[in-house]
């Protein structure tokens, strides 16, 4: 089974690179399940309603958010009634939402054997398997938890069996850097619904949205053989420690970002750097320039739970003319 993690989208050309890109490398790569996070989507800042729901319409099966994920004040009453939108889980009780759920999904390697045509399953927006509490109960750990961690090929991979898999998402916010929002301790909370999570899904996939490669890196050895990935996002630079962790858990300090590569952090470059030269806030632009869709795909093996193998990827989108673009600049968040 295959998962992609589409990167941070930045505002109008990242949802064009997805549009342009996302249905070939789902054909090619064969992937089973499509989780993005959309934290800058809606003008760079946070996600709307509509927005959400076009990149559904797109493929993306689960979006995840970060310290940016109310910017958009649609979203406080959307969130609840869009189970595939996922908030920080260690965001204060009584925030609307949840910031983690089970997804069923039907792989494309059990449709082969069956002979029936790939698609995307037993609904991947799924309604949670086993609601309770605050957040849906979920998971099994794809990459080692119960089953340990390490190298699967020495008893030889079990025959996959069954129609339908399990996977949890689990959204959590760091707490280095960020002004506007605040989470609880996300090391505590990972330990304290990691059996919950773990409990009976063949995959758990983690989006740490942090500012630190510290508190990534920390949280890769909190989590390494207990859960299949954890990818950390925030930061909008793809880095190039993609691999496996000791204990089985693959790993990426950051995922990048979907959008302008020559920009920064995905705006238009001026006006960005107006504002450190100057010191005056300046509304960001939406940048167009060397359009790339980033971001990790997980090679899952569901007999034994391993990951056979982890992949970052950096694919080039061509832009369309500046007469097709959207014309609306995004508007800064003021705090």
């Amino acid at each position: 089974m295959r998962i992609l993690y589409i990167a941070e989208i930045v505002s109008r050309p990242g949802i064009h690179a997805v549009k342009k890109l996302l249905p070939s490398i789902r054909k090619d790569r064969e992937i089973d399940f499509v989780i993005a996070n959309g934290d800058a989507v809606t003008g760079g800042y946070g996600i709307g309603k509509n927005h959400s729901i076009q990149l559904r319409k797109l493929g993306v099966d689960v979006i995840t958010g970060g310290d940016q994920i109310f910017y958009k004040k649609d979203m406080v009453e959307h969130i609840e009634h869009a189970p595939y939108v996922l908030r920080p889980a260690n965001l204060l009780p009584d925030t609307p939402g949840r910031g983690w759920r089970h997804y069923t999904v039907r792989p494309r390697e059990w449709e082969k054997l069956e002979g029936v045509a790939a698609g995307r399953g037993d609904e991947a927006d799924a309604s949670p398997a086993g609601e309770a509490g605050s957040d849906a109960s979920g998971s099994n750990a794809g990459a080692g938890g119960d089953r340990g961690g390490g190298n699967p090929g020495e008893s030889g991979p079990a025959e996959y069996s069954g129609p339908a898999v399990k996977i949890a998402v689990l959204s959590l916010l760091g707490q280095s850097g960020f002004e506007r929002s605040h989470g609880n301790n996300p090391f505590v909370y990972f330990s304290n619904v990691l059996d919950r999570i773990t409990s009976g899904s063949s995959a758990v996939v983690v989006d740490f949205h942090a500012l630190t490669t510290a508190e990534k890196y920390t949280m890769f050895h909190h989590a390494d053989g207990k859960v299949t990935a954890v990818i950390g996002s925030g930061q909008r630079v793809q880095t190039s420690d993609v691999g496996v962790m000791p204990g089985g858990t693959a790993v990426i300090c950051d995922a990048g970002r979907t959008g302008s590569r020559e920009s920064v952090g995905g705006y238009a470059r001026r006006p960005e750097l107006q504002q450190y030269l100057t010191g005056v806030p300046l509304s960001s632009e939406d940048g167009w320039d060397d359009l790339y869709l980033q971001g990790v795909v997980i090679d899952l093996d569901l007999a034994s739970g391993y990951v056979n193998g982890v992949e970052a990827i950096s694919q080039h989108c061509e832009a369309p003319p500046p007469e097709k673009r959207e014309r609306k600049k995004p508007e800064r968040a003021r705090g």
